[in-house]
């Protein structure tokens, strides 16, 4: 019976845990001030760049700028081409002149 009530659980956690991946999904927990799911969004390794972008800023709000300057990394590690790579400078100079 308790194996059955787990998977159940878990069966009905996967599609949450889809959603929470879908940027304009984060877009809307951000912005309703969830900021935690938003950094667990980022967690993942296939994350999206909006996403990653998202939980920078709501490490900044939390005020972590450890984590913060670690999500900017990540976009800074974009391909140079990427419209996010200049995202991710940007935040980290941002972040550098901010603590600096």
């Amino acid at each position: 019976m308790m194996t059955k009530i787990l998977f159940a659980f878990v069966f009905a956690l996967i599609p949450a845990l889809a959603i929470a991946q879908d940027p304009a999904e984060v877009r809307r927990m951000f912005e309703a001030g969830q900021h935690d799911p938003v950094l667990q969004a980022a967690g993942a390794s296939d994350a999206a760049p909006e996403v990653i972008y998202l939980a920078a800023q709501s490490a900044q709000k939390h005020g972590d700028t450890d984590v913060a300057k670690a999500m900017f990394a990540r976009l800074l590690a974009l391909p140079a081409g990427s419209p996010w790579h200049a995202v991710g400078l940007s935040g980290q100079q941002r972040l550098a002149h901010d603590i600096g």
